[in-house]
């Protein structure tokens, strides 16, 4: 009892100090989801939830329905996110183009696009 303590405390320390100390690496480009990751988090952490609570109980028709109908919300609305984006990257790109803003113009593009290599 003392022993599988003490390593479940032990293990706790390594994984939250390797959590402080090594943070998920980001990438150099920009890309749709960055703008809305918290939103994302969010409703990916609804649909986790009701996927646990059906395995939980497999004969329960209405939590499948409850997953499946978050997974389809989910779905749509990282597609609509996605496609409102899209739709207003060009324009800030354009917005540099027109004020020939050049540096900010190929930044935007190095975002989008990666940089060179």
């Amino acid at each position: 009892m003392v022993n599988e303590l003490l390593v479940s405390c032990v293990n706790f320390c390594f994984n939250s100090a390797a959590r402080e100390t090594i943070d998920v690496l980001k990438k150099h480009h920009q890309d749709w989801f960055d703008d809305n990751d918290s939103e994302i988090q969010g409703l990916l952490a609804e649909k986790y939830t009701a996927h646990k609570a059906w395995l939980a109980d497999k004969q329960s028709d209405a939590k499948r329905d409850r997953f499946h109908s978050l997974r389809g919300k989910l779905q749509k609305q990282l597609r609509c996110m996605k496609d409102i984006w899209w739709k207003r990257k060009p324009e800030e790109v354009q917005g540099y183009a027109d004020s020939k803003n050049a540096k900010l113009f190929y930044s935007s593009l190095k975002e989008v696009y990666g940089p060179s290599q």
